[in-house]
Formats: structure tokens, sequence, C-alpha cells
């Protein structure tokens, strides 16, 4: 399925290429809308589309058929973007079935998951915003393909450094609290992230090192969130709420990359600011949780953190299917996952774009 779904996604790139499509939205769009659009678009959208059709064929179908029709037809889609209507038929078909009850949405029974997701429908919009200005603010500061590179560097390596750690050390936090403080980490490093950026006095070092802090914050923040979420629905509805933070992550890769274009024209501390705000939404929702009806997490014996790694690596070495899947993931995220750090490159330089 996700050799197939990534095949699948390849093959709908191809076509729209040859089609002309991609040439046609970047005659009528700013060239960083067209930029975030394809940032957004692609990443995980033949995985999803499988997933969908093969859980709810009845429901994915007819989201899917009115996404391809609007998307096929260039004047309507002008009046009802593609992605707005499928969403519009897969509610009015929700609705007609009377199914916004079912397991579809059997996560949001709970109120703190409920609090928990609608924070996250407006932070992690306003957190995509900043991943698209960030490089784009670098390389109109530098002018460098190099330096957008070393951003993303900066970004990402403490994933590469304390990753296989997280998870014990996060074992031994309250995941509530962690994700508070994570999540107002991520505020002060989007609003200085907006001070020096509207300030007029950036320099790529301070760039670089707000970035790698909030990778390194990013590096609790995700496993602390994927506990947190068994603690608000428990087992019983884990795998329901694992798919609609999914399907939010994904939404939000499209919404708020494209939202990100169209702000980036006022400037890139604009997009900063914007994720600096949407953070009090996720803050909000946590402070306001009821702690008492959190799901418990079973009594064990927690292993210092190198013997909690050690037993982590040993399983995984033990268990071919994990082997062969972390492979995948390896290779995909090194070769392909980060193709957006290009993008802004792209736009600029080779297609001569300006925000």
């Amino acid at each position: 399925q996700v050799v197939g779904a990534y095949y699948a996604t390849g093959v709908l790139v191809l076509a729209l290429g040859l089609s002309g499509w991609v040439k046609r939205a970047m005659r009528a769009l700013p060239m960083p809308v067209v930029m975030a659009m394809v940032a957004g678009v692609f990443m995980r959208f033949g995985l999803d589309l499988v997933y969908a059709i093969r859980d709810d064929f009845w429901l994915a179908a007819p989201m899917t058929a009115a996404f391809f029709a609007l998307a096929a037809l260039p004047r309507l889609a002008r009046r009802m973007p593609p992605l707005i209507g499928a969403i519009l038929a897969g509610g009015a078909l929700l609705a007609a079935l009377g199914r916004f009850h079912s397991r579809t949405f059997a996560s949001l029974r709970y109120r703190n998951y409920r609090l928990f997701f609608g924070g996250q429908t407006v932070s992690q919009t306003g957190s995509w915003m900043q991943r698209i200005a960030l490089g784009w603010f670098v390389l109109q500061l530098t002018h460098s393909a190099f330096a957008v590179g070393v951003m993303a560097f900066a970004q990402f390596v403490p994933f590469m450094a304390f990753g296989l750690f997280a998870g014990v050390l996060t074992d031994r936090l309250d995941a509530r609290r962690t994700v508070i403080g994570t999540q107002a980490a991520q505020l002060v490093a989007a609003v200085a992230l907006a001070w020096i950026a509207l300030g007029g006095f950036a320099e790529p070092w301070m760039l670089y090192t707000i970035a790698f802090v909030n990778g390194t914050v990013l590096v609790l923040d995700v496993p602390s969130r994927q506990q947190l979420t068994y603690r608000m629905v428990g087992r019983e509805d884990l795998p329901n709420a694992i798919g609609l933070n999914s399907t939010l992550f994904n939404a939000s890769r499209i919404f708020g990359p494209a939202v990100a274009g169209v702000v980036l024209v006022a400037g890139a501390g604009i997009c900063f600011l914007v994720n600096a705000v949407s953070f009090l939404a996720v803050l909000l929702g946590l402070l306001t949780m009821r702690v008492s009806e959190f799901f418990p997490l079973e009594e064990f014996e927690r292993p210092s953190i190198l013997a909690g790694t050690r037993e982590g690596l040993a399983w995984v070495r033990g268990q071919r299917r994990m082997v062969v899947l972390l492979t995948l993931t390896f290779l995909l995220s090194t070769f392909a996952f980060n193709f957006n750090v290009t993008l802004p490159v792209l736009a600029k330089v080779t297609l001569h774009g300006h925000s």
C-alpha cells in the first residue's frame, strides 16, 4: 500500500505536469502561492487516498470525484477551489447519511480531545505558514541557496542528535505539562522571528539559532503529543484519534502554505506573527482540559534513558517489519520528504518569482 501510494502520487504529479495545469497555475497565481501549494499537496496525498478509500469507500470516493471534477473545470475551480468542494461534498454526504456521530469522528466525543483538536486546527496552519515563510525569508536575506539548506539543517539536526532518547525522556514527564511547555516555547520562538523580521535587523545566524532551538523543542513535543492523545481518548479510540490528527496535519500542509503565499506579500514577519498568535489557541485548550477525565497510564518500571534507548533498538532489530518500515521512512525522509526546502530557490532563482 505504501509503495503503491507513492507510485500513484508520482503518476499524478507527472499527469499534472504533462497536462499543463501546473504552468497555468503559475501564470495565474503569485509565485509564493504556487510554491506553497506544491509543497502541501503531494507529500502524503497518495498514501492518505489509499487509506481513505480502503477504510470508508462510500465517503472517500465522492469526495475524490468532487475534487477532480472541480480541478478539471478551471472556470468553476476559480469560484470553488477543489479542496473546499471536496470537503463540502463529504460534509453533505455525512449529513445525508446521518453519520456525524459514527466511528469517523468517534474521538471527538471526548471534551479534552475536542479542545486539543480545535487548538491544533489553528496552530498547525500557523506552523506551516512559518515553515514556508522562513525558507523564503532566508533566501531574501542571503540570496544563497546554500543558506536555505543550512537553515533546514539547523532545524532538523536536533532530531538526529536527540530523537533516539526523546521517547524515553517523555515517558518520565507529564504529557500535558510537557506539551504546554513546548507550545509556549514555540510561541516565544515565533515572536522572536517576528521581532527580528519586522524590526529589520535580521541576520542569518539569528535565524539558524532560532531554527535550532525550535527543532530541539519539537523533539520533545512530538512524542509528548502522542502520549497526550492516548491520555485523552484511551486505547479503544486511539486509532481514530491518530487518523484525525493525520488528516488535520495534512490538511494544514495545504491550507497553511497557501495562506502563507498570500500573506508573504505583506512580509515574512507577518507570517511569523500570525503563527505566534495561533499558539494561543493550543495553550488555551490545554489549560482548560479536565485532568480528571484523562485515561490512566499503565504502571511500569521506567528504565534509565540509555537503557530504555537500547531496549527500543533491540526490539526494532528483532522485528523484520519494523526494520523495513524504518528503512523506507529513512529513504523517503532523506531523498523525498524535504523537497520543500528547495522550493524557495526554485521559485525565486529558476522561475524568477517574487513575494
